[in-house]
């Protein structure tokens, strides 16, 4: 719990201005300062911290994205954050790896705090609408996204069970899904920074 407290802080640090809509994964992160709570185990209907992978294709301008099966859109690679990961990063390299059939090595890490290797990209907290077959509770996700860069590597290989398939999709139209209008600057003033 002490690591994703110390990830958050460090984030929030890089972008203050972010603070606001992070108030309920700060407190929980505080909260697990002080408790047992377990904030990653998916049985905590508090809500919990995951884990994601933005991988950009700068060359051809595109992000790869999954159609989720049970939330009907697309999403990026990752997941819960388990306990034998040691860091969120590692959850989402292995989520990668789970997800894509693709060893993370082909995946360039962009490492956003100078300081910290493992302080995400993104900081994420959505709901989580109840799932009735899971028998699990609406409840939040924080989720730390993290950045890679690649190229356009074709042969993804799908887990059947959870998506219908990734596809690359043109950066133009990432930007216009409302589940990334709020990353999108972030993602574009990265890409100028990284001179394409």
């Amino acid at each position: 719990g002490f690591m994703i407290k110390e990830l958050l802080d460090g984030y929030l640090r890089i972008f203050p201005d972010e603070a606001e809509d992070l108030k309920d994964a700060t407190n929980l992160a505080n909260q697990e300062m002080s408790s047992e709570l377990e904030i990653t185990n998916r049985k905590n209907f508090t809500g919990h911290f995951t884990t994601s992978s933005f991988i950009i294709c700068p060359k051809e301008k595109k992000i790869l994205l999954l159609e989720h099966k049970s939330l009907n859109k697309l999403l990026q690679p990752g997941g819960h954050i388990e306990e034998y990961d040691k860091t969120p990063l590692d959850a989402a390299l292995r989520e990668l790896k789970e997800e894509t059939g693709q060893n993370p090595d082909n995946f360039t890490y962009i490492q956003v705090d100078p300081e910290n290797y493992l302080v995400p990209f993104r900081v994420d907290s959505h709901p989580i609408p109840e799932n009735s077959k899971k028998h699990e509770g609406a409840h939040m996700h924080h989720d730390f996204g993290y950045l890679f860069v690649s190229d356009c590597i074709k042969e993804i290989k799908v887990d059947q069970d959870e998506s219908n398939g990734f596809r690359w999709i043109d950066l133009e139209v990432f930007y216009e899904l409302p589940t990334f209008k709020k990353i999108s600057s972030k993602v574009q003033n990265f890409l100028a920074k990284y001179h394409v």
